[in-house]
């Protein structure tokens, strides 16, 4: 996929200094193994006081998904 094969040629200082917004979605659904992968790293990122506040959810239902994006869009 285009950004992760982009990552995968970088080194980390890269990844932190040319990151960039992602707004081109494909409709591929990302494998479950990748999302645990980088919800475990994004767990490991240093935080304020070490409080680890972080939720992170995982939506995998076409139909729930399209009902909250327009239960909270004005939200945003």
């Amino acid at each position: 996929y285009g950004l992760f094969s982009e990552i995968d040629n970088m080194n980390l200082q890269d990844v932190l200094t040319k990151r960039r917004s992602y707004r081109h979605y494909l409709r591929t659904p990302v494998r479950r193994d990748l999302l645990v992968s980088l919800i475990e790293a994004a767990t490991k990122a240093p935080v304020s006081c070490n409080l680890q506040l972080s939720h992170f959810i995982i939506l995998d239902d076409p139909n729930l998904i399209k009902t909250l994006s327009t239960d909270v869009s004005y939200k945003f």
